[in-house]
């Protein structure tokens, strides 16, 4: 997989951290223990480059340049967000 040989590569030189559903996170788990990829559970700050977990409902990725992380969730690897539904006012005016 593209991906996770990319990850690798950022994750030499940055802190790379995953966060997905828990869904999402065992499939992706299986996925790296595959590639023959280590990773660590994220429980504390980020503390040297390496592949992070966590289990988060984070919307979108993000880098921050100074501190060299990188974020990556569903979004960027799944190329999918939540969706957002409108409430419909037709059913507050319902009669019963």
């Amino acid at each position: 997989m593209e991906t996770l040989q990319w990850i690798r590569k950022e994750a030499i030189t940055q802190r790379v951290i995953i966060a997905l559903n828990e869904h999402n996170m065992e499939e992706f788990i299986r996925a790296l223990i595959n590639a023959d990829m280590s990773y660590t559970v994220l429980t504390d700050y980020p503390s040297k480059p390496w592949i992070y977990i966590d289990y988060s409902d984070i919307q979108s990725g993000f880098y921050l340049e100074d501190e060299r992380i990188l974020v990556f969730t569903e979004k960027e690897l799944y190329q999918y967000r939540k969706k957002k539904y409108r409430y419909d006012n037709k059913f507050s005016k319902a009669n019963l």
